[in-house]
């Protein structure tokens, strides 16, 4: 494992409804200047960046998947050069009888 795979680790992923709407993320930060990016523009944090550290309660914006097949995207939590990937999975969007 390289020094800059080391930097990188795998610690949440979760599955969000089809529809649109919006989800609280957790976290906490050791360092001052941490960021949280997203990767798709379906899936937005409503605050990116976090001038000191402590523990932070993010809203996320996420849009309606309209496509028949389910999508993810990657939130990347950043502190004192820590990244932290965070993949959510959208469900695919369902028919009219719910399936």
């Amino acid at each position: 494992m390289t020094q800059e795979e080391e930097k990188i680790l795998r610690v949440f992923e979760t599955r969000v409804r089809e529809i649109k709407g919006q989800f609280e993320v957790i976290f906490t930060t050791y360092a001052n200047n941490a960021t949280l990016t997203s990767d798709a523009e379906w899936l937005t944090p409503v605050e990116e960046n976090f001038a000191n550290a402590g523990r932070h309660v993010v809203n996320i914006n996420c849009e309606a998947n309209p496509t028949e097949v389910e999508r993810s995207a990657t939130l990347l939590l950043t502190s004192n050069g820590i990244t932290t990937p965070i993949t959510i999975t959208q469900e695919r969007k369902r028919d009219q009888d719910g399936y």
